[in-house]
């Protein structure tokens, strides 16, 4: 099922533990809702239960990503004091009747709702080893990497700056499966 790929994903992708499955599970579920099917003719679930409205395609980021929030003006105290809370990106609020995004706040351990939020899409804060990444592609899960054939499963391997462009021209026999991974990725967030 393709959600449950889209969940182990991003489960292993932003390192979070398993007491954010339920909000992985929904985030993919809401990504489902919101892409065309073949089977509906090329339309969404959501394009036939709201033919007049426009998908809200700005609030799906990646799961776990880094999300800066402003604090509530009750909390800044003085001007030098920072007037961001970092907080991580678990999902839409759409499921709960509102519109924007559920950031959990670590330093506070609360979920809060944010209409505005600053993301940086290729850094997770949660995760232990290398947190910034720069190619969905090298994240999936090693089950993946077997349709490649390739011996260096890239998802467990993290090459020097002066090793990549070895690795990336010793890798031109994978490039159309790469090409379509990284487009259902795209299709996906």
């Amino acid at each position: 099922m393709l959600s449950g790929c889209g969940v182990r994903h991003d489960m292993d992708l932003s390192g979070l533990g398993p007491t954010f499955e339920e909000f992985s599970i929904s985030l993919n579920v809401q990504r489902r809702n919101i892409l065309p099917h073949e089977s509906l003719g090329g339309r969404s679930p959501f394009s036939i239960l709201f033919p007049t409205k426009t998908p809200p395609l700005h609030l799906f980021k990646p799961f776990g990503c880094h999300a800066t929030i402003l604090k509530p003006e009750a909390a800044l105290l003085k001007k030098t004091q920072p007037r961001g809370l970092t907080g991580i990106y678990i999902g839409t609020a759409l499921p709960c009747g509102q519109s924007g995004y559920l950031i959990w706040i670590p330093s506070e351990k609360r979920i809060t709702t944010a209409v505005h939020a600053v993301f940086d899409e290729i850094f997770f804060p949660a995760r232990r080893v290398s947190p910034r990444i720069r190619d969905l592609f090298a994240s999936l899960p090693s089950t993946h990497n077997e349709l490649f054939d390739d011996h260096l499963s890239v998802s467990h391997y993290t090459p020097s700056p002066q090793h990549t462009q070895v690795m990336l021209s010793s890798q031109t026999h994978i490039p159309a499966m790469k090409n379509s991974w990284n487009s259902t990725l795209r299709a996906m967030m």
